[in-house]
């Protein structure tokens, strides 16, 4: 019975990956490609050292998108001398703190949220939060507006 459910598992698993990636088109960098648009936002504008830091990511395209919005998937990006650049800040809510894998199947029209958490020691300047979102056969880069640290 086990077995059987494990099967099952995996060949739904594989489904979703199938209807995520539809097509050959390599993506815009906007992160849109062949009727896929998504966007990514944080709630603030500025934040200080130690916040916490809501992230949503909401599919207004038409096909579906697979997503996981937990910390460890998302990357701090700092702005130093007019170029973005990721940083090695660990966004989770304490060391030693691990994220799910299991990716979330974002339907059309709909969102996913996750939380990180800005080092106490960062340092003043803009930032922005970065994914690897999972859709069209291609994980394009999806950035949010940037943000002031304080």
């Amino acid at each position: 019975m086990l077995l059987n459910q494990q099967a099952a598992l995996v060949a739904v698993i594989a489904l979703l990956g199938v209807a995520a990636c539809t097509s050959d088109a390599p993506p815009a960098p906007d992160g849109s490609a062949s009727g896929t648009e998504i966007s990514l936002t944080t709630d603030r504008s500025s934040y200080a050292p130690g916040d916490q830091v809501s992230v949503e990511l909401v599919n207004v395209g038409d096909i579906d998108v697979v997503t996981n919005l937990c910390f460890g998937f998302l990357d701090l990006e700092v702005m130093v001398d007019g170029i973005w650049s990721e940083t090695e800040a660990f966004l989770g809510p304490k060391e030693n703190t691990f994220c799910n894998t299991i990716g979330h199947l974002i339907r059309p029209r709909d969102r996913d949220e996750g939380t990180v958490y800005l080092p106490a020691d960062l340092a003043p300047g803009t930032y922005r939060v970065a994914y690897e979102a999972s859709f069209d056969g291609s994980r394009p880069r999806i950035t949010t507006e940037p943000f002031d640290v304080s």
